[in-house]
């Protein structure tokens, strides 16, 4: 019988981008969220004037 070889290592490098699309996607959504809040400000204070 022949002695079993040894499993070599597989070495798996791949990108993970998920880390910088978060940040970008809640920093849209922090920006939308403010642009909303002011726009909201400016028509109902518009409407009270």
């Amino acid at each position: 019988m022949e002695p079993e070889a040894e499993p070599v290592p597989v070495v798996v490098d791949l990108p993970n981008p998920h880390l910088g699309y978060a940040l970008t996607w809640f920093g849209l959504a922090g920006a939308l969220l403010v642009f909303y809040v002011l726009m909201a400000r400016r028509l109902l204070g518009e409407k009270s004037s």
